[in-house]
């Protein structure tokens, strides 16, 4: 999984802005919404940091950063609060450097179809601890989804044909700030279906209204056009669906029941 970090003088460990999933060994895939304000969209002022495990500590060896050298938000994304096309790439200066910590996620080969009652998994770091989670969550039909924003005065879901929502199975877990752009995965695989795109409420609260994700079936002619480099062969190395372990601390990078 890809970190995105803020470069500041101030923190010592910075806390990531948001994360992202390695789809090739120049690409990372994220939300729109973490690079579209204009201190990051030329991608100067951030990097990305790729096998990173706990970010509050120096003692790990396995993380690298990366340069980026080009933004590609998408051209239509809506950042009005109903976060519509909010999926972004973005072009790493030099090609990763492969490594068992350090690989590339599968996207869908087509269109995903409806996912409701669907077990799937959201990983991020988030700022309520500096170690990598994940979180098993239940996929909801669009139309509920929808539903479930209106009964509750909510802007309506707007292009729900391009969303995936999901409810948690317990109260007081869901995604944070700091897990925007991060991958929503199938359950105990790899495949990134989603991207974290908005959630609601305080960190940790019982959820009224669902999370919401990017649907990445949604967008696939757009991430292979513009991953496409003339002159350039990108390469991949996709991820095990086992978990991966993290040497200096002997945790799981994941851990799917």
């Amino acid at each position: 999984m890809a970190m995105l970090r803020r470069h500041t003088e101030s923190d010592v460990f910075p806390k990531p802005m948001c994360g992202g999933s390695l789809i090739d060994s120049r690409h990372v895939m994220t939300a729109a919404h973490c690079t579209i304000d204009k201190p990051f969209r030329d991608g100067h002022n951030f990097t990305v940091r790729l096998g990173e495990f706990n970010h509050g500590t120096d003692a790990e060896s396995n993380h690298t950063d990366y340069q980026v050298e080009r933004v590609f938000n998408h051209p239509d994304f809506v950042a009005n609060g109903s976060y519509i096309n909010d999926i972004a790439l973005l072009r790493l200066s030099t090609e990763v450097q492969f490594s068992p910590v350090v690989c590339t996620v599968p996207l869908p080969d087509g269109p995903t179809g409806d996912l409701a009652g669907k077990n799937v998994t959201v990983a991020g770091w988030g700022y309520a601890a500096p170690i990598l989670a994940e979180l098993d969550m239940t996929a909801i039909s669009v139309d509920e989804c929808y539903k479930q924003f209106v009964d509750n005065d909510f802007y309506p879901l707007q292009e729900k044909e391009k969303k995936i929502c999901t409810v948690t199975r317990e109260e007081m877990d869901g995604v944070c700030d700091g897990d925007s752009g991060g991958p929503l995965m199938e359950y105990g695989h790899f495949r990134v279906v989603g991207i974290v795109s908005a959630g609601y409420g305080e960190c940790g609260d019982p959820q009224v209204i669902p999370e919401t994700f990017t649907r990445v079936s949604a967008f696939l002619d757009w991430i292979n056009e513009t991953a496409t480099i003339p002159g350039t062969a990108t390469r991949t190395q996709h991820c095990q669906d086992t978990f991966i372990e993290n040497p200096p601390s002997s945790k799981p990078y994941w851990s799917f029941d």
